[in-house]
């Protein structure tokens, strides 16, 4: 249950959205997955994120500062549980497609996208917390985006 409320939290549109230009028409809010949708959808991916979790502490290089070496580490977790993923995004795919109100085709595809890519960051970050290797993910995801030096 709490795993579904930060996915809730992470999946909301901004509170502000800002207009990129004068003339320019403020952007569509983004789609999310209403709540009664959240459990069966964490649900779907749970078996994926797990493997990535664990390819991903799994690898020497896990906690890695130097960007290449952090960026191969996320990319041989990916690759190492890419079964898993493609068979819960197909079912994700399916779960949305048979709800209206999600629409279909590339609507569906972008947000399955958004809630893999944010539900994975939180779930990382809950697990990492949970076996005491929290600074381990936050130095490689901090390398291997750069975001944490900015």
């Amino acid at each position: 249950m709490l795993f579904s409320s930060l996915i809730l939290l992470a999946s909301a549109p901004p509170l502000i959205e800002t207009v990129p230009c004068k003339d320019c028409p403020p952007p569509a809010p983004e789609k999310v997955i209403a709540p009664l949708h959240l459990e069966p959808a964490t649900e779907i991916y749970q078996p994926y994120f797990r493997c990535y979790s664990d390819k991903l502490s799994a690898n020497p290089e896990f906690g890695s500062k130097e960007s290449a070496k952090a960026r191969a580490t996320l990319v041989a977790a990916r690759e190492g549980c890419a079964t898993l993923r493609i068979s819960a995004d197909t079912e994700m795919d399916r779960m949305l497609a048979s709800k209206e109100i999600y629409g279909d085709g590339r609507a569906i595809e972008a947000l399955r996208e958004t809630f893999r890519q944010r539900g994975g960051v939180i779930f990382m970050y809950m697990t990492a917390s949970a076996n005491g290797v929290r600074d381990k993910y936050l130095a490689t995801m901090s390398a291997a985006t750069g975001i944490g030096d900015k």
